[in-house]
């Protein structure tokens, strides 16, 4: 697996997403171009996002939970290096719209695309839909799909042309992240095997132990690191409690 196209490590997600985003690229005249990917906390989705942004050259946005209408699409302008930011929401859209009109080839990408339904900002991704026929790529937990569901989204939901889960990693992964991450240190896929079912494939537990058995390797003086010599921390996201001694007043 190639692991450093651009500074990312090339897992899964990130050939799923992209396969997302040609695959809406290259749909039939008259489809729509909606896509939704959707995933628990922590399995590399933004990474994804950020590898397919620089390989589409998209517009990225990452939606805040403070938002309204008015500052989405300021947001928006900014990112197409629009420098007019007055008027209306109105105005804003159909500055919005002229701009990327220009792009038949944009690529929409909206990260933490929840909050558009917590903000009530989803028409707006509706209108931009409907306007440009562009790929837009919401990005978003694992339940994203189930809110949009709802009877008061249907409108959106019915025009999602793909809709991928964000899966957690495996050994291939977990190797490729190690590579990409710590490639001066030797870990054994016994190692690896383990270090995945005890961080149930989260990414980002993945990454932050990895870096530990770096630092364990440079202590030790190791070459190779495996389950045997490894006695570092492993990180599951479990909460860390403090162990009473037998005895000790309540």
């Amino acid at each position: 697996m190639t692991t450093k196209p651009g500074g990312i490590a090339l897992l899964k997600n990130v050939s799923t997403l992209m396969t997302m985003i040609e695959t809406i690229k290259g749909r039939n005249i008259g489809l729509d171009s909606i896509g939704v990917f959707s995933g628990y906390p922590g399995y590399g989705k933004t990474i994804a996002a950020c590898f397919a942004q620089n390989k589409h050259r998209a517009i990225y946005l990452e939606v805040r939970s403070t938002w309204t209408k008015k500052e989405f699409l300021k947001k928006l302008l900014q990112e197409l290096s629009e420098p007019n930011l007055r008027g209306t929401a109105t105005d804003l859209m159909d500055r919005a719209i002229t701009v990327m009109a220009g792009d038949p080839h944009q690529v929409l990408l909206i990260d933490e695309a929840d909050r558009l339904i917590d903000r009530k900002l989803t028409e707006i991704v509706r209108d931009l839909h409907d306007s440009l026929h562009i790929p837009v790529i919401l990005i978003g937990e694992e339940r994203l799909p189930m809110k949009l569901g709802a009877p008061d989204y249907e409108r959106l939901h019915s025009r999602v042309l793909r809709w991928e889960l964000a899966q957690p990693c495996d050994l291939d992964d977990a190797r490729a992240l190690a590579d990409h991450l710590i490639p001066e240190t030797s870990v054994t896929d016994e190692l690896l095997t383990d270090i995945v079912s005890r961080t149930n494939g989260v990414a980002r537990r993945i990454a932050t132990t990895l870096y530990a058995v770096e630092g364990e390797a440079a202590k030790s003086g190791a070459d190779v690191m495996d389950l045997s010599t490894y006695r570092g921390p492993i990180h599951t996201g479990q909460h860390v409690t403090r162990h009473r001694k037998r005895g000790a007043a309540a």
